[in-house]
């Protein structure tokens, strides 16, 4: 799979589960859910790290 619709993919689905989550931020669940969201955009951070210094 192209690097692009991978990153784009997990942009989607880290965006999904942010509104979601603050939707639901009074209960622990919407508090994961954010949780989850952030650390998927952080993972795009890192996976474009890792392709642009992978030779």
């Amino acid at each position: 799979m192209d690097s692009i619709l991978v990153t784009i993919a997990i942009i989607v689905f880290g965006m999904f589960m942010l509104g979601i989550g603050f939707t639901i931020r009074e209960r622990g669940v919407g508090v994961l859910l954010m949780w989850i969201g952030v650390l998927s955009m952080l993972s795009v951070i890192t996976y474009r790290i890792y392709l642009a210094t992978s030779v």
